[in-house]
């Protein structure tokens, strides 16, 4: 799998700084795409902290990664928190049609 560091940074972590939440299904979406990669950026760190590290790209393209993963956290525990004051306000909003009616 090739990773593009500039792409991503520009278009994914670019529209977080833009414009952070778009929609419900979106922000899913969006959650489970950064699962998905924190996922792949530790496995890369660990496969590089495994090896003896002697190249100097080698270890630019680590730090890197260490970089972006913990942003990548960052961006996730904040959409975590839209996503719970999201369903907060739909249960409350239910039980104030609930009550209504």
């Amino acid at each position: 799998m090739a990773y593009d560091h500039q792409n991503f940074e520009l278009v994914f972590v670019g529209a977080f700084r833009e414009k952070p939440f778009q929609s419900t299904r979106a922000d899913h979406i969006t959650y489970l795409v950064l699962q998905k990669f924190v996922g792949y950026l530790q496995i890369k760190v660990e496969q590089q902290t495994k090896e003896e590290i002697e190249d100097a790209a080698t270890i630019e393209v680590l730090t890197s990664c260490s970089t972006l993963l913990e942003e990548t956290k960052m961006h996730l525990a904040n959409l975590m928190e839209h996503l719970g004051a999201q369903v907060q306000d739909h249960m409350e909003f239910a039980a104030k049609l609930q009550n209504d009616m």
